[in-house]
């Protein structure tokens, strides 16, 4: 998923919107082992919010329960995973998923025009 529509998918999420990210994620196009993990973990994503599970992690980073420096280890985690050529298809794309998420959230990767910009707007 490109990082623009990444970002809606989680803006659509933090508002409790599952309805509007479930539909994002059954956009995302893609047959291969690879792009049903990465589409397992955008779903699995999408049914913690709606059943709520306080448990998630993606609920807990939403809500500010886990420092920044448990989600950066996640990343990292998620990355090296993602990297491993020995890793089934189907488990790189999950955690490459998860990757993406934690670079968005945390900042890492820019998205629109946050990536033009150097500093703060006002």
């Amino acid at each position: 998923m490109d990082p623009i529509r990444m970002k809606l998918f989680m803006e659509a999420l933090k508002k409790g919107d599952a309805k509007k990210a479930s539909e994002m994620v059954n956009q995302f196009a893609g047959s291969t082992d690879y792009d049903k993990g990465y589409r397992k973990a955008l779903t699995g994503i999408v049914a913690s919010v709606e059943n709520k599970e306080v448990n998630s992690i993606f609920l807990k980073m939403i809500s500010g329960s886990l420092t920044k420096k448990r989600l950066e280890e996640q990343r990292r985690e998620s990355r090296r995973i993602a990297e491993e050529a020995f890793r089934p298809a189907f488990e790189r794309g999950y955690e490459k998923a998860w990757y993406d998420i934690l670079s968005i959230f945390l900042g890492k990767k820019k998205v629109g025009l946050d990536k033009h910009v150097e500093g703060e707007l006002y």
